[in-house]
């Protein structure tokens, strides 16, 4: 504090004038050894109930640990009580040098016993708004971790599947009535909104004082330094590292306590699961579910109209394990797999990573406009769609065009005969009966996969060239394809219309816009900036490779680490990453 505005503070607290040089001299250096008597007392105090707390728990607080540089319980006693010895002292030091200080006393100085003790209330006022302001910083950090601690039960009541009853207050029967056979999805779409926003609130509340804690710490430290003398800042800066220390070790102990609440809840949450999984009360969870084990349980209505399309009554996947054309699809699969991979590189789109390196490109070379359009559509029921006999001649012509007439010393015409074995041959048994596939191949047969994507190329090239030549991007991942367009709408869904009468058998779903979903990508063009952020679809459950599976300790991990890069690369921006963290939290507990 500026001396003059001190000196006339004094005036106040002491009701004496202070003008002469000798009286300001005075008081100003006696008030000196009352303020560093009053800190060194408040320091002895701290440290005293960190000796007590510590021989009580045989605990300490890390930042002490670090000042004393030891571990060990007897070395770090010892530290802390030659500590207090030497605070003692210099206390005793200050008390010695005020009763020096008597001698030099101003003879018109009046009642210095009564200036003494108007002195010692100044420097004991001017603390008292120190210890308030500290205590409101304490006070903001306890708020805190109530949150934090009402945020860490709920997280264990999902992960433990016990949500509060409150979530199952929603009538089953009246959503029965009015959606059918989608009730128990719209009822667990319900929850889930339901536990996404008291998650998101406990969420801002812990952010709102995670913000306001430093800024309280930042205004005190300036205060103390601005009612500091104009020789203590370095006291002050020590006394704020003290302070630090001391909120820490609040903070890790409340922490402690929350860890240790959490824990014993956990035990009480699994009961309560347990005696869940024994009653027959119907309730829709939010968990991924098991729609129908199809080993155990026949199909039921409602289970073929959650698995099947519309128009579609059922959509038979057979396993093609030991099948006599399994060993040939295989052996086709790695012959032409890698030949097609190699000439079709440009127009593939590996992952969503590889999607957004692309429009980066796009973007540096200036491609990327205001007005360009993002174009996504997929093949309607590829695998199921295509002509045998025609796939077999597209095949043969991919590899005439690439200068293929053997590979590895196997003429294409063999390779044709083959692959008309692996697409003619698929028969199963079902209910007594025998049934060959009679449109392209198996879904679970690996060269059926490669076939479609050679036609595809076949089917795509003339869309290909038109788009290369005004520089769009194009890029397809199996049936899903994704272009862009600096052409007007209307054009642009001239094109799509062309696409889509390219073929009898190849059915469009198309979606035009200045943003939407790639794969797992969500793209925005953004007035010509790029910007993009993970996407999630509807349909799909939030389901990984459960934690209590029998896998080896990498897999975990490995799922984790991939989930957070993937959300890092994804996102434009940090918010973006930051909304995705609880997607992902939510996931790790789901599983």
């Amino acid at each position: 504090m500026p001396r003059k505005f001190l000196l006339k503070s004094l005036r106040l607290q002491l009701n004496c004038s202070i003008k002469r040089k000798k009286e300001q001299r005075f008081t100003l250096s006696r008030l000196e050894l009352f303020d560093k008597q009053f800190c060194h007392h408040q320091i002895h105090q701290l440290y005293q109930k960190y000796l007590d707390f510590g021989l009580q728990y045989q605990i300490w607080p890390n930042d002490t640990v670090q000042i004393m540089e030891s571990n060990e319980n007897d070395s770090i006693q010892k530290s802390l009580e030659e500590y207090l010895i030497l605070l003692k002292n210099r206390i005793n030091q200050h008390e010695n040098e005020l009763m020096m200080q008597l001698s030099s006393c101003p003879t018109t100085l009046n009642s210095l016993e009564m200036i003494d003790q108007r002195l010692k209330e100044f420097v004991r006022l001017r603390h008292v708004d120190l210890h308030q302001a500290i205590d409101q910083i304490t006070t903001i950090r306890k708020k805190q971790l109530k949150i934090f601690e009402d945020l860490t039960i709920f997280e264990q009541r999902i992960l433990c599947h016990s949500l509060p009853k409150t979530f199952d207050d929603i009538p089953i029967v009246t959503y029965q009535n009015l959606f059918g056979n989608e009730a128990n999805k719209t009822i667990r779409e319900l929850k889930r909104r339901k536990r996404n926003d008291q998650l998101k609130n406990y969420e801002l509340k812990f952010q709102h004082y995670e913000d306001l804690y430093p800024t309280k710490i930042d205004i005190f430290q300036s205060k103390l330094i601005q009612t500091s003398l104009n020789h203590q800042h370095i006291q002050a800066d020590i006394f704020m590292t003290l302070l630090k220390c001391y909120l820490n070790h609040n903070t890790n102990r409340l922490i402690r306590q929350i860890r240790y609440k959490e824990a014993c809840v956990h035990v009480k949450l699994v009961r309560q699961y347990r005696r869940h999984l024994l009653s027959k009360q119907q309730i829709v969870d939010v968990y991924p579910q098991i729609i129908v084990d199809v080993p155990k349980i026949s199909l039921n209505r409602i289970q073929l109209d959650y698995l099947s399309k519309s128009g579609t009554p059922l959509r038979p996947i057979v396993s093609s394990m030991s099948m006599p054309t399994t060993g040939i699809s295989k052996f086709l699969d790695k012959l032409i797999r890698p030949i097609f991979d190699k000439h079709t590189r440009s127009t593939t789109i590996i992952d969503g990573v590889d999607l957004i390196h692309r429009l980066e490109t796009c973007t540096t070379n200036g491609y990327l406009k205001p007005k360009t359009y993002l174009c996504t559509f997929d093949i309607t029921d590829q695998y199921t769609m295509l002509p045998q006999e025609e796939s077999l001649n597209i095949l043969i012509e991919f590899l005439v065009q690439h200068g293929y007439q053997k590979v590895q010393n196997i003429p294409i015409d063999i390779i044709r005969k083959l692959a008309l074995i692996v697409i003619k041959k698929n028969v199963f048994v079902y209910e007594k009966k025998f049934y060959r596939q009679v449109i392209v191949g198996a879904m679970g047969s690996a060269f059926t996969l490669t076939l479609a994507t050679i036609f595809m190329w076949k089917w795509q090239r003339q869309l290909v060239r038109r788009l290369e030549v005004s520089n769009e991007i194009y890029g397809r991942y199996i049936d899903d394809i994704f272009f862009t367009s600096n052409d007007s709408l209307e054009s642009t869904d001239q094109i799509l219309d062309e696409a889509n009468s390219v073929h009898p058998n190849i059915k469009l779903v198309r979606q035009i816009g200045r943003s939407g979903p790639f794969l797992d990508v969500f793209i925005q063009n953004s007035n010509g900036v790029l910007k993009t952020s993970m996407y999630h679809k509807e349909a799909a459950e939030p389901y990984v490779v459960p934690f209590g599976s029998d896998h080896p300790d990498h897999v975990f991990r490995n799922t984790v680490d991939t989930a957070i890069t993937k959300a890092v690369r994804y996102s434009t921006t940090l918010s973006q990453f930051e909304e995705e963290i609880p997607q992902m939290k939510l996931m790790f507990l789901y599983n």
